[in-house]
């Protein structure tokens, strides 16, 4: 099952006008283990994806830039948002410095 984040984009114009949505994967995932009477839920870290804030199939000096930019700023943090929890914060960081010169694929 793939989860997705869904995204308005707006016309930047001071009413916030939607004029579209962009749909993004949703990539912590959670992997069911054991006997399917009990079952164990093991959470996977995020992807290299995730950290390919600006998604050129590379984490690099602009993935950093993006995070910094969406600090402590609560209606853009999702842009810096790695771990999947909403926030822009250390987490984040670390893991994009974690990953840093990575390739995600093409």
């Amino acid at each position: 099952m793939q989860y997705w984040h869904t995204f308005p984009l707006t016309a930047g114009d001071e009413d916030f006008t939607v004029t579209g949505y962009e749909l993004r994967p949703f990539d912590n995932l959670v992997i069911l283990e054991g006997p399917a009477d009990a079952l164990t839920p093991v959470v996977q870290g995020p992807t290299c994806a995730a950290a390919d804030l600006d998604q050129d199939n590379a984490v690099s000096f602009s993935d950093v830039i993006t995070l910094l930019a969406a600090w402590g700023d609560d209606e853009n943090a999702r842009f810096g948002d790695v771990d999947g929890d909403g926030l822009t914060g250390t987490s984040d960081l670390l893991e994009v410095l974690a990953r840093f010169g990575e390739t995600c694929g093409e």
